[in-house]
């Protein structure tokens, strides 16, 4: 299988207005929780150290960022419900996992994080 790298994204006129009304949603669902739980993915299942190992062989297109040169990184995986409440395992629900890379050079998205190597 070969990977596609005729795609194009589009984003929408209104894109940057969305995901500012979604994160004033989850920073106020955070704040009524009191910091107590998440405000998703609220029962974490898992928490492992862990090392990713960045393959030497990518194809071009995907050489980006931490993935730029074959490296292997520290990192901190978690395993979580997708949920914003604790339920049984039991209980259908979607499931995810979180990757935290450590060691990453460059500059970073979130504001006031610019610098960290995460």
């Amino acid at each position: 299988m070969t990977a596609a790298t005729d795609w194009k994204e589009t984003i929408a006129d209104d894109e940057a207005e969305k995901f500012e009304r979604f994160a004033t949603i989850l920073a106020d669902l955070q704040k009524k929780r009191g910091g107590k739980m998440r405000a998703l993915h609220a029962k974490q299942h898992a928490g492992l150290h862990a090392s990713l190992d960045v393959l030497p062989d990518l194809a071009e297109h995907l050489r980006v960022g931490p993935f730029k040169e074959s490296k292997t990184y520290d990192a901190y995986v978690r395993f979580s419900n997708g949920a914003s409440v604790k339920a049984g395992d039991d209980k259908p629900d979607v499931r995810a996992i979180a990757i935290k890379i450590l060691g990453v050079p460059g500059k970073k998205l979130i504001p006031g994080m610019e610098d960290e190597t995460t």
